[in-house]
């Protein structure tokens, strides 16, 4: 856990929306602040860019044990197969309807809606329009134990 009585200020980000503050504590873990409007949303492939993930973490930075990302799916996008993740997740849907896969079984959600997955719960998407369909993602990361072989 961060003691954040001893983050001290070490920089700013220059963002789109103006600075933001960047925190270290003495551990090397930092807190910081940011927005959407300075980060270039990454196009899953083969998808003509019509499903994108936002992330405000690089993947490889294990200094974080979540991450925190906004999807976007473009009218007619879709998640084409049933993927699963090691790790439970939650959604938090920003904007528009969809129709998501939980299990076997396919849920309309909308603006407001929020789902918890559990790990390896099979999920897919399809956002029907007429407007994208957005949702704030929540997932562990860098949590698991080390196996040796």
């Amino acid at each position: 856990m961060i003691d954040t009585t001893t983050l001290k200020v070490v920089g700013q980000i220059a963002t789109g929306n103006g600075h933001h503050e960047l925190a270290f504590s003495g551990d090397n873990r930092f807190a910081f602040v940011t927005n959407e409007q300075g980060i270039e949303p990454i196009p899953m492939p083969d998808t003509d860019g019509k499903w994108r993930t936002t992330r405000f973490v690089d993947p490889a930075d294990v200094r974080h044990d979540m991450h925190v990302n906004i999807v976007t799916f473009e009218p007619g996008a879709v998640i084409p197969f049933a993927e699963t993740h090691v790790m439970e997740h939650g959604l938090y849907v920003l904007e528009g309807k969809a129709v998501y896969r939980l299990n076997e079984d396919w849920v309309e959600v909308q603006e407001g809606d929020f789902m918890w997955l559990r790990a390896f719960c099979p999920q897919a998407c399809y956002a029907g329009g007429p407007g994208r369909f957005r949702y704030l993602l929540y997932k562990d990361v860098n949590r698991h134990m080390k196996l040796k072989v």
